[in-house]
Parts: C-alpha cells; sequence; structure tokens
C-alpha cells in the first residue's frame, strides 16, 4: 500500500490545502510555510480578553466586563489562522491541524506568566448530541495538547452543557448591530451549562485556578457563562486560553 501511494503522490502530489503548493514528504496537509506564516498574538494586548490593543484594558471590556480574570489567544481570526480553523471544521475535518494549534496554545500558556500557574485544564464542552454527531470535540483536543505540553491535568468530567444551542456564529450577520449580535449570543448560551457532582471527577474544583479552552472568541459569551458556572461551583480563579481572538467588533 505504501508502494502505491508513492506512485500515487508522485502522478499527483498533495498540495497544501491552504495555499495550494505542493508539499514535501515530510509535510501532512498544510506546509511548514503557512504554519510559519501565523501571526502570534504579541504584547500590548488587552489583559482581559487577550484582543491587540495599546491600552491595558481595552474599550470593549471595560464596557462589557467578563466573568473571567485572564483571556490569552494564539492569533487574530484572520488569514492563514482563519484558513486553518475554517478547514479544520469542513466536511472533512483534520484532527492533526487541532492537534498541531493545541501544541502552539501549550508554548502561549508556559510562556505567560499568570496563565501557566493555573491547576487543571477544562474545555468548553459540546452538547452530548452534537458531540456524537460530530465525533469530536475540537476544544478536547486543543485541550489535551496543551495537557500534554505543560503537564497540567485536562478534566473532561466538571463542565457539561445541558441544552443544545445555535453556534454563534450564525448570529454574525450585517442586519444586527454590534449590540445586538452581543445580546443574542449571550442569551442562546444563558444557563446552557453545568458543573456535574463531584463524583464524575476525582480533581476537587474548589478554590483552584482554573483554565477555560476553546477554539474561537468573539465576545466571551461562551467563555462567561462557562465561568459563571465553575464560580458557583467555588472555583478561585478563572482564565481562558483560545486559538483566534476576533479581531474587531463587526466580526
Amino acid at each position: 500500500m505504501s508502494f502505491l501511494n508513492d506512485i500515487f503522490n508522485f502522478i499527483l502530489p498533495p498540495h497544501c490545502s491552504v495555499c495550494g503548493t505542493p508539499l514535501e514528504k515530510k509535510e501532512k496537509s498544510i506546509c511548514d510555510e503557512c504554519w510559519g506564516s501565523i501571526q502570534i498574538i504579541t504584547p500590548p494586548f488587552c489583559e482581559r480578553c487577550g484582543k491587540p490593543s495599546g491600552d491595558s484594558v481595552c474599550n470593549e471590556c471595560i464596557e462589557h466586563p467578563h466573568e473571567f480574570t485572564r483571556a490569552r489567544a494564539l492569533g487574530e481570526y484572520k488569514d492563514v489562522l482563519r484558513e486553518l480553523l475554517l478547514l479544520s471544521k469542513g466536511a472533512r475535518p483534520k484532527i492533526s491541524i487541532w492537534k498541531r494549534l493545541g501544541v502552539m496554545l501549550g508554548k502561549v500558556l508556559k510562556n505567560d506568566e499568570v496563565l501557566s500557574k493555573v491547576e487543571a485544564l477544562i474545555p468548553v464542552p459540546l452538547y452530548p448530541v452534537v458531540r456524537r454527531a460530530r465525533g469530536y470535540n475540537q476544544s478536547e483536543i486543543l485541550a489535551q495538547e496543551v495537557s500534554n505540553w505543560t503537564e497540567i491535568p485536562k478534566l473532561t468530567n466538571v463542565l457539561f452543557q445541558t441544552r443544545p444551542t445555535k453556534p454563534q456564529k450564525s448570529f454574525a450577520l450585517e442586519k444586527f448591530s454590534y449590540e445586538e449580535r452581543r445580546e443574542k449570543r449571550k442569551l442562546n448560551i444563558e444557563n446552557a451549562f453545568r458543573v456535574g457532582s463531584s463524583s464524575r471527577s476525582s480533581f476537587d474544583i474548589k478554590d483552584k485556578k482554573l483554565l477555560l479552552i476553546d477554539d474561537v472568541c468573539t465576545t466571551g459569551a461562551t467563555l462567561d457563562e462557562c465561568a459563571k458556572e465553575l464560580y458557583k461551583a467555588g472555583a478561585n480563579e478563572i482564565y481562558a486560553l483560545v486559538v483566534a481572538r476576533a479581531s474587531s467588533p463587526v466580526t
């Protein structure tokens, strides 16, 4: 089979799914140049939401305070990073993309003086029916890779989604103003999460510093709702780490 694959690849060499250039033998699906072109968010950025900002706390976070204390993002939701996320959620999802993004998130976490002190990672959960239909939860994959890189434990039996919700991106329509989109996202996700009984996890989250892991943050509504429930259960501090941060309120 390997011999036949070599012949097939020689006749029709695989191309990068993002830029279309022929892949080297060691490259899989995405070329190294595309991976290397991801623009990592570096200071200055908002200390609350992680969005690039010249202010320590951006105007958006002042007007709409978050439940979580601090969030970081690998990059902005644009260019190559946006293409990677769209590709990874396509008709033929590529788990390998999520794994590599998870490793990159792990590096961000290790280099962040505040987030690196968390005691456990909690992936943002999916509604069980959606999880079964999709076959995976990208936040769990990301969290596992971050855990592998940092040795911080990943908890999947703590936070649960209790009812179906619409995709938050479905509210990113021009017919809605930014404030309307923000409110619709908030209502869509309101009371959609709960913390399970302590018997479902051997890790007691009371008085602990926890880190939520997700793929994309736009207004932060999902992260806020998750943080709210974790605080109710006794967590001491909630932080967040995502792959991509919406670059502007119009996203």
